[in-house]
C-alpha cells in the first residue's frame, strides 16, 4: 500500500467542495467527504488502477460526485496535486510546477 499525501491545493479544494455540499445539505456533504476518503483509501492500495492523464498523472473519478483526483505515484508515495470539478477544462489541475511537482 502506497503512502497518499495530499497538496496544499488538494485540501484547500477538498475542504472547498465539502462547505459548498455543506449549504446544500449535510447528509450531502457527509457522503461526499466519505467518497473522497474512500477514494483516497483505493489510490492507496492500486494506484495504477487510472488512466494517466496528461503526461504523468492520474486521474480517479469521485463516484456519484462531478470530481475527479489527480495524482502522481513516485515509488512508495502518492501525490495527490488536485480535486477538480469535472465542469472545469480537464487540463485545470495543472498549475505552474504541478505536474513536474514530484517526478525526480
Amino acid at each position: 500500500m502506497s503512502e497518499v499525501q495530499l497538496s496544499a491545493r488538494a485540501r484547500l479544494e477538498i475542504r472547498a467542495a465539502g462547505r459548498w455540499y455543506l449549504a446544500q445539505s449535510p447528509q450531502t456533504a457527509k457522503r461526499f467527504l466519505q467518497a473522497v476518503d474512500v477514494l483516497l483509501g483505493r489510490i492507496g492500495t492500486s494506484p495504477r488502477l487510472w488512466r494517466v492523464h496528461g503526461k504523468s498523472a492520474r486521474r480517479a473519478p469521485i463516484p456519484r460526485f462531478p470530481y475527479s483526483i489527480y495524482y502522481q505515484e513516485v515509488g512508495d508515495t502518492v501525490y495527490v496535486l488536485a480535486i477538480v470539478h469535472a465542469h472545469r477544462h480537464p487540463d485545470a489541475w495543472r498549475q505552474a510546477g504541478d505536474e513536474a511537482a514530484h517526478t525526480d
